[in-house]
């Protein structure tokens, strides 16, 4: 492989990788994805590659090989460039709760309250984690994509803006802005950011070296006067328009529940997943959405329940809060009357521990009430502690009833995260048609998904369609649909102008 960049020490000292900040004029334009595609696509042409992104605003997150707990987003980009995920690619996770202070994961461990005081207070204190794991990150790499966070330009904040300018000043990296046209006025937010960044911070809006437009749904010779317009006025090339990609099976970073999947006309089993306000890690529903002959849908109201065939309660930022708002708005009285007609349920993580007689909090490390009833589906306690279980799970399931007939023997794979511990210890505890599991990613497996949806259309007398295993290569599709619309060779030409 040859590299972009000749060090002649290259042999007796570490080259400091090249890098390329993506940063947004907002929250929600797709650097997630860009991000991925650019990770998989310097992956492809022979690089060593990783990804970064300093402070991370997520519900959805996963665990590291060495127990550490980073966003989803990272350890996706990660996966994407054909490398182990390391807590270093995300110093700061912020994981926001429904009602109370969010919860914070420095380095991949949940941050104590004087932890969290000192780097509020000090950005010095904040801004040598980061630059320390920036510096981590560098090493054995050649390029370093790192993903901002929300806008880069609010004038409020520029000056103290560690995850997105002062990251780009310090590793003087070249940035990508990407706006897009879902939401409309993309070109008025591009060419606005150029503006405050070129009023309060110049040494930032100089390293803009390329716009890319996201999520266009039409035709683009229809964009291109605004484009030469936009180029001319700001003197930055467009680096390209990338398409709307929908179904790219990549899961998103933020919490989404899609309306395309709510009216399966074809669908023989329905699903509901219960739609509470500290639901995280929906990410494991995205394989269920994907599955022929099934309809989810993410409902919050007692009229929207219906007559599933299976409710999942998800994972739970706050499992109490989130239990005591089943009771008040009517819905932990569907799901019992669901459970007791036999119908499936499955609680994941958060909505395992509801599924148990008892949970028990007596350091009040979710809230100040120490002992809260459950649904009393299952015969389990969880008792809350200050330590987080983060975790990747292996195991040979040895059940073989209910939803898990015919899943004896099969080996099954994911990743534990939560607080509190359950007894009993069991991975996967089943009571008639009622399955409990602290292990996230469950239905990403083919075989145990397989396994469960067979037996609920085989309960209910239905036939799902055949099931065509897709060789796909999600990374793959998304890299080559955002080469297909952008210029490489100013990508390259940006990326070692350094």
């Amino acid at each position: 492989m040859h590299r972009m960049w000749a060090n002649k020490a290259a042999t007796t000292m570490l080259i400091k990788a090249k890098t390329l900040a993506i940063l947004g004029t907002s929250s929600c334009v797709g650097k997630s994805l860009i991000a991925t595609a650019l990770c998989r696509i310097f992956k492809e042409n022979g690089y060593k590659v990783a990804p970064f992104k300093a402070v991370n605003i997520s519900l959805n997150s996963s665990v590291t090989k060495d127990k550490k707990e980073i966003a989803l987003a990272q350890i996706i980009q990660a996966e994407a460039a054909g490398i182990e995920p390391k807590s270093a690619m995300n110093p700061f996770l912020i994981k926001p709760q429904h009602e109370g202070a969010p919860q914070v994961i420095i380095n991949g461990k949940v941050a104590t309250p004087n932890q969290i005081k000192k780097f509020y207070e000090s950005k010095v204190g904040m801004w040598s984690v980061i630059k320390r794991s920036l510096d981590q990150t560098h090493a054995g790499f050649d390029i370093v994509v790192i993903e901002g966070a929300a806008s880069c330009a609010e004038p409020g904040f520029i000056e103290c803006d560690i995850a997105n300018l002062k990251i780009a000043k310090y590793s003087k990296s070249p940035i990508i802005l990407v706006g897009d046209t879902e939401r409309g006025g993309v070109f008025a937010s591009l060419e606005g950011t150029i503006s405050i960044l070129r009023r309060h911070d110049l040494e930032s809006a100089s390293l803009i070296k390329g716009f890319l437009i996201n999520k266009y749904k039409g035709r683009k010779k229809d964009l291109a006067k605004a484009v030469k317009e936009l180029e001319k006025v700001t003197g930055i090339p467009v680096l390209g328009v990338i398409p709307y990609i929908k179904n790219h099976g990549i899961p998103e970073e933020d919490n989404w529940f899609p309306k395309e999947h709510r009216e399966n006309k074809k669908a023989v089993l329905d699903i509901v997943v219960i739609r509470t306000p500290n639901l995280q890690n929906t990410q494991d529903f995205e394989p269920l959405i994907a599955s022929p002959g099934v309809r989810v849908r993410f409902i919050s109201k007692p009229q929207d329940f219906g007559n599933p065939d299976l409710v999942i309660l998800g994972g739970s930022k706050n499992t109490k809060l989130d239990l005591q708002w089943l009771q008040k708005a009517g819905l932990a009285k569907l799901v019992l009357n669901h459970a007791q007609e036999e119908k499936a349920l499955i609680g994941i993580c958060g909505g395992f521990q509801m599924l148990g007689k008892w949970i028990l909090d007596p350091k009040k490390v979710e809230s100040s009430k120490v002992r809260v009833a459950g649904l009393g589906l299952l015969p389990t306690t969880t008792i809350f502690h200050t330590k987080k279980t983060t975790q990747q799970v292996k195991l040979t399931l040895k059940e073989n009833e209910g939803m898990l007939k015919g899943a004896k023997g099969l080996e099954i794979s994911g990743f534990e995260i939560h607080m509190g511990k359950t007894s009993p210890g069991a991975k996967i505890i089943q009571k008639e048609w009622v399955l409990g599991t602290y292990i996230h990613d469950i239905f990403n497996q083919d075989n145990i998904r397989r396994v469960i949806l067979r037996n609920l259309a085989e309960k209910k007398g239905v036939t799902l369609p055949i099931f065509q295993k897709t060789d796909k290569d999600p990374y793959a599709f998304l890299a080559n649909t955002v080469k297909k619309n952008i210029n490489t060779k100013l990508l390259y030409r940006i990326l070692n102008d350094q």
